[in-house]
């Protein structure tokens, strides 16, 4: 008996699909609802840090869901997958061709003309030209989230998911003609009568989106008395309002431990609000000032699971009523900014350390390393640079390759941008 596929409502800005916008408007030929999967997957790749990436290897698991119709053995099934999907093409306008590559036509491109089938994994090569049109997400993108769409159990919900999350970004009700709405769907000359459509595409549609972050209801418009169904409009459980408000536990990763020790969702939002704007708090005991920044809320959540856990030894010790209160208290008033400071103090000369010597001979002082670049890392320096405050010493150009080095600073969440560690 096939499973019920988990619902997933997860916020948009967790999304990892960045489809540019030129690849949703084409047409893909007959591409399978199954043979989508594969697609996604790759879609699922950040193609801009990697726009020199042709391979791809994804796992046949990921693929062949358990409620899926499909028996036999997994490799067979998979090569028919892979023989098919090399054959499907992409239709593109001449517009788009002579724009970005000097074709003045209308261009039919097959996007993967090689994929090998191994034990456990595909093994997809990428025609260049398509690829390239990955990476073009500074035309437009729509983002989309890989979990949501393998939950889907109709093909036309595909389609209409695509069509949803364009929109709702931008309105909370959208109308359109009946035509118009088929053949966005692909569905032109099919289900004439609109029982038909309506049973075998919207209502399908909607059932798979219920519970997920794309969920909508519609209404039919008919053309006056007694006539027939002329447009539809949609009503998005999520609009632009939605989009913007990102849900306390979905922003910042501490956000869900203070989620857990009972804090208000609202006041998360406010310390939320004060991290981004880097604001200045003080402590009226000790007379000091500190900065909001995300390590200041992570660290003073480490000092208070030590304080909590002092307390569970330590029955005399006086014991915390109301939690959520306490730490929201204790945050607003610095009460654990000593340890913050240390910690900080602690984190900035291992790395320093790291950054100064290799195999304990003394490196040449680093240098700071800012650079504008046409893909965007400037802005990501930027930023990280507002957020690290004192810490913008560690942004820093270092050629070092060590293993365990780099482990350290993986482990700080720290990776490499074009030769310099950024976090």
């Amino acid at each position: 008996m096939a499973t019920t596929a988990k619902k997933v409502n997860k916020h948009p800005r967790l999304y990892t699909i960045f489809q540019p916008n030129e690849l949703i408007k084409a047409k893909k030929f007959e591409m399978a609802f199954i043979e989508k999967r594969v697609y996604y997957h790759i879609l699922n790749y950040n193609h801009t840090k990697t726009p020199d990436q042709l391979v791809y290897e994804i796992a046949y698991e990921d693929i062949l869901n358990p409620n899926d119709a499909i028996t036999g053995n997994r490799k067979s099934n998979a090569k028919r997958i892979a023989n098919a999907l090399q054959k499907r093409m992409f239709l593109f306008d001449s517009s788009f061709m002579k724009r970005e590559f000097g074709e003045d036509a209308e261009t039919a491109m097959t996007p993967f003309p090689e994929i090998n089938c191994y034990d456990d994994h595909f093994k997809v090569q990428l025609w260049p030209r398509f690829k390239k049109i990955l990476c073009l997400i500074g035309l437009g993108f729509t983002k989309g989230d890989l979990d949501t769409l393998k939950s889907f159990q109709h093909e036309i919900s595909d389609n209409m998911y695509w069509l949803i999350r364009q929109r709702q970004v931008f309105m909370n009700t959208w109308k359109v003609e009946l035509a118009d709405l088929k053949e966005l769907l692909d569905l032109s000359g099919r289900y004439e009568a609109w029982d038909n459509f309506k049973r075998k595409a919207l209502d399908k549609a909607k059932a798979d989106c219920k519970g997920t972050w794309s969920e909508f209801d519609y209404k039919a418009v008919k053309k006056g008395k007694g006539g027939g169904v002329h447009s539809i409009i949609f009503y998005f459980k999520n609009g632009p309002k939605e989009e913007k408000d990102i849900p306390p536990g979905e922003d910042y990763a501490w956000e869900e431990s203070l989620l857990r020790h009972g804090v208000e969702p609202i006041k998360i939002k406010e310390i939320r609000q004060r991290v981004k704007i880097n604001q200045e708090g003080r402590n009226e005991d000790k007379n000091i000032t500190f900065n909001w920044d995300s390590d200041y809320v992570r660290f003073s959540l480490e000092a208070l699971g030590n304080e909590l856990k002092e307390k569970k030894k330590d029955k005399k010790k006086k014991q915390v009523k109301n939690l959520g209160g306490f730490v929201y208290t204790g945050l607003m008033s610095g009460y654990w900014i000593d340890y913050v400071n240390s910690r900080k103090e602690k984190i900035k000369n291992e790395v320093q350390q790291n950054l100064d010597f290799v195999n304990g001979s003394a490196r040449p002082e680093p240098i700071a390393k800012i650079e504008n670049k046409m893909n965007g890392s400037s802005s990501i320096h930027v930023l990280q640079e507002q957020e690290l405050l004192e810490w913008q010493e560690l942004h820093l150009v270092s050629p070092q390759k060590d293993k365990p080095f780099e482990e350290f600073m993986n482990k700080n969440n720290y990776y490499m941008v074009d030769g310099a560690w950024v976090r």
